[in-house]
């Protein structure tokens, strides 16, 4: 998946433009579990469709779902102190809310959770409807 595309598939639940014309898949609700199931942070978890992530709670106390895939490298981000570690090439990101620490201006992607009713719910793209697309077609062409 290039750059590109990833970025705008993080930003589809912040930035309604992306949605619209049907550009981007439409977010569905996935429950994680009670809040009261999870004592400590970060947690690891695991959607229905195998994908990992942290579950994590920020000092602001917005719960986040945080990938498990440095946003650099793409190698698999691993619990480490009080933070995590990518250890491709030692990139560290907070753990409340996946901010590199390290490094440039960096983040690790993720997805906002929200309480309702005692549970803990994401808003996770609908990868799985085949009728959207996910990104709109290239601005360039190949001469002819």
């Amino acid at each position: 998946m290039s750059e590109n595309i990833y970025h705008r598939r993080r930003r589809m639940y912040t930035d309604p433009k992306d949605i619209g014309d049907n550009k981007m898949a439409p977010a569905r609700s996935v429950d994680i579990g009670a809040v009261a199931d999870f004592r400590e942070f970060p947690a690891r978890v695991r959607l229905e469709n195998g994908e990992e992530h942290w579950l994590a709670k920020g000092r602001d106390g917005q719960y986040r779902l945080l990938s498990m895939v440095c946003p650099h490298a793409w190698g698999r981000v691993v619990k480490w102190d009080k933070s995590f570690l990518c250890p491709d090439h030692g990139w560290r990101f907070e753990e409340g809310q996946g901010v590199c620490v390290n490094g440039p201006r960096a983040q690790l992607f993720f997805h906002d959770v929200k309480v309702e009713n005692g549970r803990l719910v994401a808003q996770i793209p609908a990868d799985n409807d085949p009728s959207v697309t996910h990104a709109p077609p290239p601005a360039w062409a190949v001469p002819k």
